[in-house]
């Protein structure tokens, strides 16, 4: 199915420096827009709040975004609302806690040592820890491995928002002192020996959503058709990223300047293994990131509340309940991504009938 493009621009989606972005890249890459008619154009950004501006203000058409981010919008947490969707999750998984190596150093091994760091010190500057985006995941899952060892993040710690390509110079710099972030920039850090990792996001929460690709309700009313081959070209570069080909290739393919402009070597870490936490362990854990596994593109009902209690942390929701749910039930679109899902079939099946 090839979609007719009602605009000689091409489509803008945006993407931030991480590996979750892969199926993006990927369907570029692979030709899977073109294939589908697609004229895209990939523009990356520096953080997400870069990101969420142009999605609202500067005509940014599909977005990788955090999981919580659609939702966000859509509420108007953070300015006028702007409703818009979640089609598919890119991947589980692929966050992890970064800590520097003056702590370590000092005694820090794991997080019930860092608690009794604190505690011990009492010191009159706080630790300073870093999270990419105060509505995501990041935010969440540090604050449950601060809690699972008796740490407040309101009351023992200071957070601050950076975004992801920022968190390794200003760690070098030791104006943080810990950060929870995507991949490759927990990797780079122990590379560049800055840090170490006690936890990945992985241990914290097996199956959690991460990414998801976003648009504006507006721009998918508009551009139905176009906006079904699109997600499918996603969904199925997202099962591409998960196979063995795939792997291989996308260390390679993610490095070039274009896109995250970083050693090969340092990308493969968490897709082909060995992952170096920086402390003396190393592992091969296939499961660190997830694109396609474990039925992760789908945008359940359960990812769609995970995803609401992650802003019901940080901000208080003044809606009923219910509303809320059902807000978030209607943000995370189930009929886009069985409609995607049937174009992929269906385009599978036309080729295994050239074939034959």
């Amino acid at each position: 199915m090839r979609a007719k493009l009602p605009r000689s621009r091409a489509l803008r989606i945006g993407f931030v420096r991480l590996i979750d972005a892969a199926p993006l890249i990927a369907a570029v890459e692979l030709g899977l827009f073109e294939r589908r008619g697609l004229n895209i154009c990939l523009t990356r950004e520096i953080g997400w709040a870069a990101l969420r501006h142009r999605a609202t203000f500067d005509g940014l058409d599909v977005m990788h975004a955090p999981g919580p981010m659609p939702l966000e919008l859509t509420l108007g947490v953070s300015g006028p609302s702007c409703p818009c969707i979640a089609a598919l999750v890119l991947n589980l998984h692929g966050n992890a806690i970064t800590l520097a190596k003056h702590l370590r150093d000092e005694g820090v091994s794991d997080g019930a040592s860092l608690a009794t760091h604190i505690f011990s010190t009492r010191r009159r500057q706080p630790l300073i820890f870093a999270v990419v985006c105060r509505h995501s995941s990041h935010q969440f899952l540090l604050a449950r491995w601060l809690r699972q060892h008796g740490l407040d993040p309101k009351r023992d710690l200071r957070l601050v928002v950076l975004p992801p390509e920022q968190l390794v110079r200003n760690l070098a710099a030791g104006h943080i002192d810990g950060f929870c972030a995507g991949e490759p920039w927990n990797s780079l850090a122990v590379a560049e020996a800055h840090a170490w990792i006690p936890a990945t996001s992985l241990e914290l929460d097996f199956g959690h959503a991460e990414k998801v690709l976003m648009a504006t309700e507006e721009f998918v009313a508009r551009n139905p058709e176009e906006f079904t081959s699109l997600a499918a070209a996603v969904l199925e570069a997202c099962a591409w990223c998960d196979s063995i080909e795939g792997r291989s290739q996308l260390p390679a393919m993610l490095a070039r300047p274009e896109y995250l402009n970083l050693p090969a070597e340092i990308i493969a870490r968490c897709l082909q293994g060995p992952f170096d936490r920086g402390d003396g362990r190393s592992e091969t854990e296939l499961n660190f990131i997830a694109f396609h596994r474990f039925q992760a593109n789908a945008p359940t009902p359960e990812k769609a509340l995970w995803m609401l209690d992650c802003l019901a942390q940080v901000e208080t929701l003044s809606l009923p309940e219910k509303q809320l749910r059902e807000t978030a039930l209607g943000v995370f679109r189930a009929d886009l991504f069985r409609a995607a899902e049937r174009q992929v079939n269906s385009l599978c099946s036309t080729i295994n009938e050239k074939q034959h």
